[in-house]
């Protein structure tokens, strides 16, 4: 790869969505990338800080934010088949084992996301270096 033809950094996040399935075709549509700001509220939702700086996690808050941060939209259903639109409060009424599913789902997106990006940066790191 020419120094001309150098990939440059990413700076700023595209709002990109991703589907991802979850299961029997239950699907889940993701950020691809959170933005800084997204990523900081998502940790910061998770614990609490007292005046000393002391941090605290918020155990009721664990795993929840990271899956809050990501999702934008699914196709689940209630009991009587009718879909259920996507929100905080909708996520947070899901049972322990429907949570467990969609917040497995999102690790992997978010492993997957991180590893194309590691992919990326290296390719484009030894191209560099065999055009030198």
């Amino acid at each position: 790869m020419s120094k001309a033809a150098k990939k440059k950094p990413v700076w700023f996040v595209n709002p990109e969505i991703a589907r991802v399935d979850v299961c029997d075709g239950v699907w889940i549509e993701c950020k691809r990338r959170l933005t800084v700001k997204e990523s900081r509220m998502a940790m910061a939702a998770a614990v609490d800080v007292d005046g000393l700086g002391k941090i605290t996690p918020r155990l009721e808050k664990l795993g929840l934010t990271e899956v809050a941060a990501y999702v934008v939209d699914w196709n689940l259903t209630d009991a009587d088949d009718k879909p259920v639109p996507y929100s905080l409060e909708a996520l947070e009424n899901l049972s322990v084992d429907g949570f467990t599913m969609i917040e497995d789902a999102v690790k992997a997106h978010v492993q997957e996301m991180s590893s194309s990006k590691k992919t990326t940066a290296s390719t484009s790191s030894q191209d560099s270096k065999s055009a030198e």
